[in-house]
């Protein structure tokens, strides 16, 4: 049977909550099963297995170390912006949640008999290119708000060393990518809303 030993050492300051917590997960750690002097990792299905995500665990505590105190800062500030872009892709799925039921409505009375609200049919050629603009930006919003690989998933392990540096240039990718489907995604909503606003005052001031 193998032990596993803490020093005191490792932790940067047993006085603070964060190594206390450090403290019992490493303590987990140990009671894991090991083979050929590491930790067993095994590819489980998702869901299922008993040694899934401690992998993940190893490459946190790993990420606390003093030793990576400025590769885990620039982790901690990619994932508040991205934290930062989930919401307000979250806000402008909202309004494209509304805008579709709107549209909705618009499309049910244009088919109707008789078209109670007397929609033109430039009026629904309008409408019907403002659906798939919002559609587009209800796609691109999902973009944002994805996940697209594990936590920690990019983090390479040479020898009994974990490199974070992979996984925060995918990061900065990432945050490069969603920052530009956001800013697409809602250019198309506020194109819809302006197409929007120019139909219903063509409807209230054009002639009758």
């Amino acid at each position: 049977m193998k032990h596993c030993f803490v020093s005191a050492t490792s932790i940067d300051d047993p006085n603070t909550f964060i190594d206390l917590v450090a403290q019992r997960h490493i303590s987990a750690l140990c009671s894991l099963p090991f083979q050929n002097g590491g930790l067993a990792m095994h590819h489980d299905f998702p869901f299922f297995g008993p040694d899934r995500g401690a992998e993940v665990i190893a490459k946190g505590l790993s990420l606390h170390d003093k030793s990576n105190a400025a590769i885990k800062e620039q982790i901690t500030w990619l994932y508040s912006i991205l934290n930062i872009l989930d919401g307000k892709a979250n806000g402008l799925m909202r309004v494209n949640g509304a805008f579709i039921t709107i549209l909705l409505f618009f499309f049910a009375a244009a088919r109707a008999d008789k078209n109670p609200l007397n929609f033109t049919t430039g009026q629904f050629t309008v409408a019907q290119f403002m659906f798939a603009l919002v559609m587009l930006s209800m796609f691109l919003c999902f973009l944002v708000v994805r996940v697209s690989w594990k936590f920690l998933g990019h983090v390479r392990k040479t020898g009994e060393v974990y490199d974070f540096t992979s996984e925060a240039k995918r990061l900065a990718e990432v945050v490069d990518d969603r920052t530009h489907y956001y800013l697409l995604g809602w250019s198309l909503t506020l194109v819809a809303m302006l197409l929007a606003t120019a139909v219903l005052a063509a409807a209230m001031f054009g002639p009758g």
